[in-house]
């Protein structure tokens, strides 16, 4: 499976992208491009929605790290909204503390869950 990157803006300041496959050493250039890009001199706040992502390496969660320190040093707040495949990686490597995770992406409906 390939990997896709999009860019999109919410609203003033904030920015989502948006990755679907998989996350490897092929394709973090992708994810670091599209990171650098999105820093514009007005970003308040930034999302990588990782929802799509059915897998991810070492090499991945460098590039997300490499945003999340990036983010932080021009006082930009950085979260990433982790699938499955990714929050699983997270949790058995540890790294949760370097990357902060949100639950929703802005603009794009949190799922519900119904009672069954």
């Amino acid at each position: 499976m390939g990997f896709s990157v999009e860019t999109y803006t919410t609203s003033p300041g904030t920015t989502v992208i948006r990755c679907a496959g998989e996350l490897d050493v092929a394709a973090g250039g992708k994810l670091i491009d599209a990171i650098e890009l999105a820093d514009a001199s007005d970003l308040q706040s930034l999302r990588i929605d990782l929802t799509d992502v059915s897998f991810i390496d070492s090499t991945g969660l460098g590039c997300l790290i490499h945003g999340s320190l990036r983010c932080a040093k021009q006082g930009v707040d950085f979260a990433i909204v982790p699938g499955q495949a990714t929050a699983d990686v997270i949790s058995r490597t540890r790294v949760g503390a370097h990357l902060p995770v949100a639950t929703d992406v802005p603009g794009r409906p949190a799922l519900t869950r119904a009672d069954g």
